[in-house]
């Protein structure tokens, strides 16, 4: 019931956050403790992100290696990797936008999912994804996460 809850408030409280153009205000909340979140965000990873970022987050063996187009491969999501050196914000807008070039212009594969998933769906993930991590790893993104 308690999971429901904050279920229901999340997705009432990030409706109004997108109703007013900030979906990603307040995403503070622990929502890797929210079982049915991470259940939906695992079920939309598992359809539409496991191809490239493999189970459970584990990306390309390779990805630290460009592919022989010259793009990023798909990195780890589990905490291996830099995806928690980046704040709900930037992985939210990454997942709705796509990739952009970094800042030597490399760019990866990572489709735009904005026409595909909803927001919420776009949260769901995003929770799953954090639930792979280390309770060290999720402390440590808190803080990155509050500098924004």
């Amino acid at each position: 019931m308690k999971n429901n809850r904050l279920l229901i408030l999340l997705l009432i409280v990030s409706s109004f956050q997108i109703a007013c153009g900030d979906p990603y205000a307040g995403f503070n909340i622990d929502v890797r403790k929210n079982a049915k979140l991470v259940s939906i965000g695992k079920d939309v990873y598992s359809k539409n992100c496991v191809t490239c970022h493999k189970a459970k987050g584990a990306g390309d063996p390779n990805w630290r290696k460009r592919d022989k187009e010259g793009f990023l491969r798909a990195p780890p999501l589990n905490g291996d990797a830099h995806t928690w050196h980046h704040s709900a914000k930037w992985l939210i807008k990454t997942i709705r936008d796509g990739s952009v070039a970094d800042a030597k212009g490399i760019k990866g594969k990572m489709p735009a999912w904005k026409n595909s998933l909803s927001d919420q769906q776009v949260i769901a993930v995003v929770a799953y994804i954090q639930s792979l991590w280390s309770e060290e790893i999720f402390q440590r993104w808190l803080k990155i996460d509050a500098r924004g």
